[in-house]
């Protein structure tokens, strides 16, 4: 149970949200087999994530937020931080921007406090995604956030977080008709990797590469 509720973090971080059904499949399943409530209640926000990109955002919301008092009632509050960026991203697809913006303000806020740099560029990544979110679009507001993601990536030498954060942008940017500012903070990052291509990181930011003009 314990491997698997590592691997559905995993795959959430990556965005596989097949993998992901599967891994909290195995968790679930298991923790029940052994009676490891534990790890039943840790997966319970994440379940809630998977059903909010199925289109069930509005739906999932309290369930998502019954799942965080849990983890804060067993007292691990390691993986906080990414949970709250989850239900920020859950409030924006359920069209709640201001409650969005205000948790991942207050989380970003906390981590940085505390010190938690490891999660700091995927917090950024966040509020860039809430504010694309937005009605209207926010485009300042996103593009100086997977930038603000980037250079810390780039500061932890933390390769996936940089990808992650410069396809987001070059995507923001190409839709804007800036392409060759886009090819030219994807381009580098992209050309570093020598393997992995088939992961669905590398395969969007191949697929923004491909629709650049310059």
């Amino acid at each position: 149970a314990y491997a698997y509720s590592n691997r559905a973090y995993f795959d959430y971080f990556r965005e596989d949200l097949p993998a992901l059904d599967r891994s909290l499949q195995r968790t679930v399943s298991l923790a029940a087999t052994h009676r490891l409530g534990f790890y039943a209640d840790m997966e319970a926000p994440m379940s809630a994530w998977l059903q909010a990109n199925q289109g069930k955002a509005a739906d999932v919301l309290d369930r998502y937020k019954d799942g965080l008092a849990v983890i804060r009632r067993t007292g691990n509050l390691v993986t906080i931080a990414v949970q709250l960026a989850g239900l920020a991203r859950c409030y924006a697809m359920a069209g709640q921007s201001d409650k969005a913006m205000e948790t991942i303000d207050a989380t970003i806020a906390e981590a940085t406090d505390c010190e938690e740099n490891y999660v700091l560029p995927f917090l950024h990544i966040a509020k860039a995604e809430c504010a694309l979110r937005a009605t209207p679009r926010d485009t300042e507001e996103a593009a100086a956030n997977f930038q603000r993601a980037i250079d810390i990536a780039r500061a932890q030498s933390n390769r996936a977080w940089h990808l992650r954060a410069a396809t987001g942008l070059a995507e923001l940017w190409h839709a804007q008709g800036q392409d060759a500012d886009a090819r030219a903070v994807l381009a580098p990052i992209y050309d570093w990797f020598t393997e992995g291509f088939a992961s669905p990181e590398l395969q969007r930011a191949k697929a923004v590469l491909d629709r650049l003009t310059t």
